[in-house]
Order: structure tokens, then C-alpha cells, then sequence
């Protein structure tokens, strides 16, 4: 079941530009495809409850994608994002966007974050 946390977390790329990723979390991998529609960033990441009770999310993996609604169906980073136990999923809305641009404002996030999935050897 995916669910809409009404929340917000925001990423800065080495740029400097903030970028604010609306939440929403699943059950299982599947939940998420076919449900989400336009164009963007998208996060996946592990919400969980740190020792004070407060939530905290875990980067796992940072995409582009000019369809959301098709882009989780055989997604070749599943496996990986399984493993890292993520149950939330964020997204950059860039309706319109070109790939070119989305690509642009992707590889500025990653030259400012580790996202363990966005590496090449998994």
C-alpha cells in the first residue's frame, strides 16, 4: 500500500540549490508501480524512528525519469533498493523537464550525497 506522508525532505545539491522531495511511503516495491504520474527526481529511501523517536530518512537511490508512471516496472536497481530495506519514496516534480535538464539537476545531488545504490557495481 503506498500512503501520502504530507511531508517534505529537502535535499541541497553542491550547487547550493534546494530541492524538496514530497514523501510518501510503501509496503513492497510493487505498491509503486503504476501509481505515480509526470516527470522528475525521484528518492527512494528508508524512513525509520531514530533513538529519540524521530524520523529519519536514509538515502538509498536518486533517479530521473520523464514518466514516473512506468519508470518502477523492471527497475534495474530493485534489488539493491530492496536490500536497503527502503519504504519511502520521494519526488522533484519537473513537468515538462528535458532529460538533459533533469540529468543536470540529478548529477548535482549526487556529487553532494552517497546514495549506495547509485553505484555502479550494484
Amino acid at each position: 500500500m503506498v500512503r501520502e506522508l504530507n511531508k517534505v525532505t529537502t535535499l541541497t545539491g553542491k550547487s547550493g540549490k534546494k530541492y524538496e522531495f514530497f514523501l510518501w511511503s510503501f509496503d513492497e516495491f510493487d505498491d509503486i508501480q503504476r501509481t505515480f504520474k509526470g516527470s522528475g527526481l525521484y528518492l527512494f529511501t528508508n524512513r525509520h524512528k531514530d533513538e529519540r523517536g524521530v524520523f529519519k530518512h536514509s538515502y538509498i537511490y536518486l533517479g530521473e525519469t520523464g514518466d514516473y508512471f512506468t519508470r518502477y516496472d523492471n527497475h534495474h536497481k530493485e534489488k539493491c533498493i530492496v536490500t536497503h530495506n527502503s519504504n519511502c519514496i520521494g519526488f522533484y516534480s519537473m513537468p515538462n523537464s528535458s532529460e538533459e535538464e533533469r540529468i543536470d539537476l540529478e548529477d548535482d545531488l549526487l556529487a553532494a550525497y552517497f546514495f549506495p545504490c547509485n553505484k555502479a557495481d550494484n
